[in-house]
Parts: structure tokens; C-alpha cells; sequence
């Protein structure tokens, strides 16, 4: 699967720049992953993946407090390239293949 990996990416929000860090590993016949922000980890135990796109649904833990957000990503090569879609704000990201 063209999506399996660990990538390294930034995300221009609102408060700044941010590095994340998304694993997405194969679990039997489903997709999982792991999130890693600045200071947070996250288990994704459900990634849905389609050829070369993948999305995962996150309750993120921000200053403001725990918000939902949906990453909506895909890969072209070794690029990422993404949205974060909260209830607040869509932020753009893109990031390599480590």
C-alpha cells in the first residue's frame, strides 16, 4: 500500500507553526497509525485508506481545550499532503516520507 509509513510534516494553524509526525501501519486487513505533535501522542485505531489517500478522525488536546479534527491526506512519491479540519479552522499541511 503506497500510503504505509512514518511521515514528518508542518502545519501552518493559528497559533503557529507545528511539526506532527503520522505513522500509518497495517492491522490485518484495516490500517491504523500513530499521531505524534509537539507534545502529544495519539493512537489512531481506525485509518481508512483508499489507493493513495488516507483519512483518520483525532480528538486533539490545544490550549483551547480537546477539539475533533479530521486529517484528510494523500500521497504523491514521498510527499504528504494534507488538511486538518476542525470545527474552528481548516489548516493546510505538507510533509516527506521519512
Amino acid at each position: 500500500m503506497p500510503v504505509l509509513g512514518t511521515y514528518t510534516a508542518t502545519a501552518n494553524t493559528p497559533i503557529g507553526k507545528r511539526t506532527l509526525e503520522i505513522t500509518i501501519l497495517e492491522n490485518g486487513n484495516s490500517y491504523k497509525g500513530i499521531l505524534r505533535s509537539e507534545t502529544y501522542v495519539y493512537e489512531l485505531a481506525e485509518v481508512k485508506v483508499s489507493d493513495n489517500k488516507f483519512v483518520f478522525d483525532v480528538k486533539l488536546n490545544l490550549p483551547i481545550g480537546s477539539v475533533s479534527a479530521t486529517f484528510n491526506c494523500s500521497v504523491h512519491d514521498n510527499t504528504l499532503i494534507g488538511e486538518i479540519v476542525t470545527p474552528y479552522a481548516t489548516v493546510n499541511f505538507q510533509g516527506q516520507r521519512a
